[in-house]
């Protein structure tokens, strides 16, 4: 039976770091839809990057 690799968990600040990042860029994007979205654009990106 093959063993399944397990991945460390990353280092909190780097994690921290890359989900503000992602959470600019998701924002940045979908801000471009504004009317799709109205006023739960934050709602939306908050959902979309809770980890």
């Amino acid at each position: 039976m093959q063993q399944k690799y397990v991945y460390p968990d990353p280092i909190p600040e780097f994690a921290e770091s890359e989900t503000q990042k992602f959470r600019g860029e998701l924002l940045k994007k979908l801000s471009k839809n504004k009317d799709s979205f109205g006023d739960d654009l934050d709602e939306v990106v908050n959902v979309c990057s809770e980890g």
